[in-house]
């Protein structure tokens, strides 16, 4: 049985965590809404093990990156949707992450990978507060989207992942700046587990077509496989909701 959503307790109190994203939004003084627009460019290689992870810092070194010191973040997502996925069939998918001392609420697109990038839509902002297993959202959450998406119909839980990162930044030539996050993964549901270890590459400043090559180079340089598949696909898969 999967654990009712809880408050985690492995960050010191008031401390948000060293790192979200890069371009997290903050809000303006006095204002509630603090919702975030933004397109995600990113790249994932699938690692071997766990050990292998420690090997993408100097592979990056080597490419003429500098690379800075990691910071450590757990965190745990909720994937929601109805009984009947209306969420995936409009394109969507639903999901909220737990840090510790705050939650975020997020609806991602679902959108292939081509060439190895997924370049995916996303609407973020901080979750309300009292959110319980009931998944009860107010009318306004992400700027009244959700709503739109589900009416009144309830949400349900399809399946849980936990992450422990270590996300640094990669600094190329010609100001191409990526967000690198090495991750320890595992999908939950009710009886069955999967586990991953992964890297995303995230395009912060740059052109696209430079983190496909890197990218590619990666995946030469390591001997990794690529990893198309998105953690909510696979989640999906874990549980039996796809084949």
């Amino acid at each position: 049985m999967l654990e009712p959503l809880r408050v985690r307790s492995r960050l010191p109190e008031g401390d948000p965590g060293r790192h979200h994203r890069a371009d997290e939004s903050r809000p303006f003084e006095g204002l509630a809404l603090r919702l975030k627009i933004s397109v995600e460019i990113e790249a994932k290689l699938q690692a071997p093990h766990h050990l292998a992870l420690h090997q993408l810092p100097a592979a990056l070194d080597a490419e003429g990156f500098y690379v800075t010191d990691p910071g450590l973040v757990y965190s745990t997502d909720h994937y929601l949707d109805t009984a009947d996925l209306h969420l995936r069939a409009a394109g969507w998918a639903l999901r909220l992450r737990d840090l510790g001392t705050r939650q975020l609420v997020t609806l991602k697109a679902l959108r292939p990978v081509q060439d190895g990038i997924a370049r995916r839509e996303e609407f973020e902002e901080p979750a309300p507060e009292g959110i319980g297993t009931d998944w009860a959202f107010p009318c306004s959450t992400l700027g009244g989207r959700l709503k739109e998406m589900v009416g009144g119909v309830e949400l349900r839980r399809l399946f849980v992942v936990e992450q422990t990162r270590n996300i640094y930044t990669a600094i190329g030539p010609e100001n191409f700046h990526i967000e690198v996050s090495s991750d320890a993964i595992t999908w939950q549901g009710e009886g069955v587990e999967d586990k991953a270890f992964q890297v995303e590459l995230e395009l912060k400043q740059g052109d696209e077509e430079k983190l496909r090559a890197l990218y590619l180079r990666l995946k030469e340089a390591l001997g990794w496989q690529g990893a198309p598949e998105s953690k909510y696909e696979r989640g999906l898969r874990v549980v039996g909701l796809i084949a």
